[in-house]
């Protein structure tokens, strides 16, 4: 027997789920092709996104905040506040200690440097315009397809796993990826509200690129 909502198209649960899993798995194919073939991902990914949710609202018997589409997060601003702070500094513990044990053991990993000229360009890209983007497509839409099938913590593993595969085919490897697709699906469903997941993810970025620009001036900047 359908399902009867005020919102959405009435169809049984299995079907919903079926036709949201299968959106989802478009998406994420559908970025991996991107970055496969070098192409320019962020505009395509956008509006394949909006596609993608446009179908999931459709279909899903919940409204839009039960989605995520919400500027109130449960549990409100200062405890996420304290939460960034707190997960910004373990990531940058972690970050340090991989340095230094990789570096006993010989391994030495190229310096990322981002050039003065370069900063502004990639402050749009990396701090606004992939931040909103990415969580879209990983958090929003992702989590909220597979919720109903794995649950809470296979949910937040396959987002963390699917993020650190996009990072993988981008020859962006590192641990640090799949730790940052792991918080930002917990912080999208303990949340229930995009802002969370997007507002870490633009602030990790920013602090890598300002790290970036410190390397730049350390390497080659000095005389300059």
């Amino acid at each position: 027997m359908a399902e009867s909502t005020n919102r959405g198209i009435p169809l049984v649960a299995p079907v919903r789920r079926a036709v949201m899993t299968l959106s989802a798995v478009i998406l994420v194919l559908a970025d991996y092709w991107l970055v496969f073939t070098k192409t320019p991902r962020l505009l395509p990914l956008a509006v394949i996104s909006i596609g993608v949710l446009a179908v999931i609202y459709l279909v899903s018997s919940r409204n839009a905040v039960s989605l995520g589409l919400t500027l109130k997060p449960v549990r409100g601003y200062s405890y996420w506040v304290r939460a960034a702070l707190a997960i910004g500094l373990g990531v940058a513990a972690f970050a340090t200690i991989s340095s230094i044990l990789l570096g006993l053991v010989g391994v030495r990993l190229p310096p990322i440097a981002v050039p003065p000229g370069l900063l502004w360009q990639m402050f749009v890209t990396t701090c606004l315009l992939t931040p909103v983007i990415e969580e879209v497509a990983y958090r929003l839409i992702l989590c909220n397809a597979a919720e109903g099938i794995l649950g809470t913590w296979g949910t937040i593993a396959l987002s963390g796993v699917a993020f650190a595969a996009l990072h993988v085919f981008s020859a962006n490897i590192g641990p640090d990826n799949l730790i940052a697709g792991l918080v930002l699906a917990w912080a999208f469903l303990r949340s229930r509200s995009i802002v969370i997941p997007i507002a870490m993810h633009a602030l990790g970025n920013l602090a890598v690129l300002l790290w970036q620009l410190g390397t730049w001036y350390w390497f080659f900047g000095r005389g300059v």
